[in-house]
């Protein structure tokens, strides 16, 4: 993407608006902000309200609750910093065959904590398995901070040790050198990513003293008009799991009637259908 004679605000309009040509944006937090700086404030990631993008920590591996994710980079860090990404569904080949009694176990309803930023309509957590089947489709899901910052809510069962286990070793599996695909993100750079067979992570940065200089990035959630049929399982986080309907996202505390409007209005410039749950609910 261009970047050298563009201003904040100019990268941020043109990520935003190839990002409307792919699909229809979510909403990703407490603000219910549909597009993310993915820069450092000083959070804290391990908090029962943490996030990541918000904070200079070295990532655990995940995926978006989105169809997909578009990254934009605007400035660099300093050092570090260094995106990594793997594949769900080699991830799952390596379990079944070196681990098969926790292959099982990846299907198993494991509970994720919202971190503080849920709807009036959501309780504090969801589950959802790990790994999950759809007309032949795998659909992998994780985040193991959300994970342990569950295990602190009330009404969420405790890890068995079979689980614990699951998670470790997948994790392990993940970040294997040879399993890895690594890149810096370059000023300009878009990377874009299926959240329903690729995880992802990165390493932690040093940043630039000058403001003008400091790490920014420009992230979507978006819902596309080609999208394909979920599993069952992931209705209640997903709030749909049609093919071509506006789904995922982190609806948070202030969707009001100016994001309905804007949710209904490019669903429809995309053909595509939408939750029909009224704005408040």
């Amino acid at each position: 993407m261009p970047r050298e004679d563009l201003s904040h605000g100019e990268f941020r309009l043109l990520s935003w608006a190839i990002g409307l040509g792919a699909g229809v944006a979510r909403p990703q937090g407490l603000a219910s902000q549909y597009i993310a700086a993915v820069h450092d404030i000083g959070t804290d990631y391990r908090p029962a309200n943490g996030r990541g993008y918000s904070s200079n920590a070295k990532l655990d591996f995940h995926v978006d609750v989105a169809d997909l994710t578009t990254l934009t980079c605007y400035n660099k860090a300093k050092s570090g910093d260094q995106s990594m990404v793997s594949s769900g569904v080699t991830a799952q080949n390596y379990l079944i065959k070196e681990r098969p009694d926790l292959a099982e176990i990846a299907y198993q309803y494991f509970y994720f904590s919202r971190q503080s930023e849920q709807a009036s309509d959501e309780k504090s957590f969801y589950g959802l398995p790990l790994f999950a089947e759809k007309d032949g489709k795998l659909f992998c899901n994780w985040n193991r901070n959300r994970v342990q910052s569950a295990q602190n809510l009330e009404g969420v069962p405790k890890l068995s040790a079979a689980q614990q286990e699951t998670m470790d070793v997948l994790d392990e599996i993940l970040r294997r050198p040879e399993l890895m695909y690594t890149m810096y993100l370059a000023p300009g750079d878009m990377q874009i990513l299926n959240n329903y067979t690729m995880f992802h992570s990165r390493t932690d940065y040093i940043d630039f003293e000058s403001e003008s200089e400091k790490r920014c990035f420009y992230r979507l959630w978006l819902a596309p008009p080609d999208s394909i049929k979920l599993p069952e399982s992931w209705r209640e986080f997903y709030r749909s799991i049609e093919p071509a309907t506006v789904r995922g996202g982190i609806r948070g505390q202030s969707y009001d009637k100016v994001c309905a409007d804007f949710d209904k209005k490019h669903a429809k410039f995309l053909n595509m259908e939408i939750d029909s749950r009224p704005y408040g609910n």
